[in-house]
């Protein structure tokens, strides 16, 4: 899906910024899949991809108890996270 976004995307912006989490929403662990295809992507789409990965578990959630996961928690996590890569643009830049 990625790819095929990237490419339909390709001609009409100029950088994309990908933040991805090694939890998904419902606190289940994954790797970072895009980090071990970073290179073929990198070498089509060269410094235009921006990919900022986000350790979960280093930010203070504890995803170890059941209960304790909140799905609401983790997704206002990953988007606030999508701000940190923005700051090398400057402040009239448009981001969709």
């Amino acid at each position: 899906m990625l790819e095929a976004r990237l490419e339909y995307l390709n001609n009409h912006v100029d950088y994309f910024v990908v933040v991805e989490s090694n939890y998904t929403f419902n606190g289940n662990e994954k790797p970072h899949h895009l980090k071990s295809n970073l290179d073929s992507l990198q070498a089509k789409y060269g410094e235009r991809l921006i990919y900022y990965p986000l350790e979960v578990s280093t930010a203070g959630y504890d995803f170890t108890n059941l209960e304790a996961r909140n799905q609401w928690a983790m997704e206002r996590q990953q988007r606030n996270a999508m701000a940190h890569p923005l700051d090398r643009f400057s402040e009239d830049t448009v981001v969709i």
